[in-house]
């Protein structure tokens, strides 16, 4: 049998992310999508975070490694 419970850090990451989409992403991503950007205090936000932006080009603060 397998156990696809998670582990105390893997849930701490849990809880983490849903904070940060509930309080960072939501607040902005109607106005975000209508002009067709992403804020950079955002991005950097994100990065703090330590979460990966590898899909997104250097400019956006990205690692250029694109999504395909």
């Amino acid at each position: 049998m397998i156990d696809f419970s998670l582990s105390e850090k893997q849930e701490t990451v849990k809880q983490m992310i849903h904070w940060f989409a509930e309080n960072e992403v939501r607040p902005i991503a109607l106005e975000s999508d209508r002009k067709h950007e992403i804020p950079m205090a955002f991005l950097q936000k994100v990065k703090d975070l330590g979460i990966s932006m590898g899909g997104l080009p250097k400019e956006l603060g990205g690692e250029g490694e694109g999504l395909g």
